[in-house]
């Protein structure tokens, strides 16, 4: 009797280790780089809910700048012009905050790689900046066919909020990359990033009849315009 009773004390044990325990799971060096570089980047990329007149729509965005006026802060947003077209509010979600937006600029040429606006929001919280090199450091990004990129965005739901998808650099011109990462409606004004994290272009827009080609504005055309704008403002 007391030899049943020990065999059932242990197999109670043995079941409950195996339903408490956390079991491990192996992530190689390369994979740990590429999530942490993904948690990262995630914090400057933005879901937008833009309401219109006739309905509302979905997109996405990357902050990339930041003022303080009155002893607040004023972030910038850049995404797709067809984004914000017609639309009256706007709200940008970040992590799990949710931030009243405004329309502040829409590039206005009929030229698909101006395809720009910029949305601005004011907050007293602290959020990342993700840097623009040609637009901050004056220097152009050069890219090449096969090199890796990342995609962050939310396409289709907002519950898909930051979706990441990768691929590879199939074409590159002086306004757009084609690249391979999979892009859906939702995904248009979000970020394209190479290997390293660095900025590349902005998510615009999908061949119909081929999933896996996508095309996103270049940096340094982005760039060029953003130029223009702060410095016509400042004069």
């Amino acid at each position: 009797m007391k030899n049943k009773v020990k065999i059932i004390i242990l197999l109670f044990i043995g079941v409950f280790t195996l339903v408490g325990c956390t079991p491990n799971v192996y992530v190689n060096d390369a994979e740990k780089q590429r999530i942490e570089l993904i948690e990262k980047l995630e914090k400057t990329t933005v879901a937008l809910a833009i309401e219109k007149m006739n309905g509302s729509s979905l997109g996405s965005g990357t902050i990339f700048k930041k003022e303080t006026i009155d002893s607040q802060n004023r972030y910038y947003v850049l995404t797709n012009k067809h984004v914000v077209e017609g639309g009256i509010t706007a709200k940008v979600q970040i992590g799990n905050s949710i931030e009243e937006g405004k329309i502040f600029h829409k590039f206005q040429t009929s030229h698909s790689y101006d395809d720009i606006a910029i949305v601005t929001f004011d907050s007293k919280k602290i959020y990342q900046i993700q840097e623009l090199i040609p637009y901050e450091r004056n220097t152009q990004v050069v890219l090449k066919k096969g090199q890796d990129v990342l995609a962050i965005g939310t396409p289709l739901k907002i519950t898909n909020y930051n979706m990441t998808t990768n691929g590879i650099i199939s074409l590159v011109s002086e306004k757009w990359i084609v690249h391979t990462a999979s892009i859906f409606p939702g995904n248009s004004g979000g970020p394209l990033f190479d290997s390293k994290g660095t900025y590349i272009g902005m998510n615009t827009s999908r061949d119909t009849n081929e999933s896996d080609i996508s095309h996103a504005i270049h940096v340094n055309y982005i760039a060029e315009k953003l130029v223009e704008l702060f410095s016509s403002q400042a004069n």
